[in-house]
């Protein structure tokens, strides 16, 4: 269902914010406005290998956690479309993903700060519900986004410049950057 768009948003849920040391739970994925799948650790259909395509555009907020998350479980996703970089490039200040898709789409996500309890004590359900709407919030940001980014002109340079920078930036989190002192 997913392979039919061209395009996915997806969402990768861990039990904290670091990525090489909390525990990935699953993923959410939509490729419309309407619906998301999530897609826990072990899963069957487990959309590593959709992911994985670079033929099929990824949207995310917050890519370079994304892919640094799902780099860890041997997942390398390039293809990216951040509609938090992107956002950053339309002039928006306030770049997270609850403000932005309610003040875009007039759409409630729920923060990770919002969660009665950890992230890894969720119930599926629970992972579903906070998990499904931040996927979706990803695909219609981009609906917005991009648009935005052709008439400002900046399309070329989200494209050639910033989304290259995805998964350097990401690398570089997992691995450091080595610094000549010299």
């Amino acid at each position: 269902m997913l392979q039919r768009s061209g395009m996915v948003a997806f969402d990768a849920e861990t039990t904290g914010i670091n990525p090489r040391r909390d525990k990935l739970l699953g993923i959410s994925a939509a490729n419309n406005g309407q619906s998301a799948y999530f897609f826990p650790v072990g899963y069957p259909d487990w959309p590593g290998r959709l992911l994985a395509d670079d033929s099929i555009p990824k949207i995310a907020h917050n890519a370079i956690f994304d892919r640094s998350v799902l780099k860890q479980h041997g997942i390398i996703i390039d293809n990216i479309i951040d509609t938090m970089i992107a956002a950053h490039l339309v002039g928006e200040l306030a770049l997270n993903l609850k403000g932005l898709s309610a003040r875009w789409l007039s759409m409630k996500v729920t923060s990770y700060d919002e969660l009665k309890k950890p992230m890894g004590q969720l119930t599926l359900d629970e992972l579903c519900g906070y998990s499904g709407p931040h996927s979706i919030a990803a695909w219609l940001l981009w609906q917005e986004l991009e648009p935005m980014l052709r008439r400002w002109g900046s399309y070329d340079i989200f494209h050639e410049l910033e989304m290259p920078l995805v998964p350097v930036l990401s690398d570089m989190e997992l691995n450091g950057a080595m610094i000549d002192a010299d």
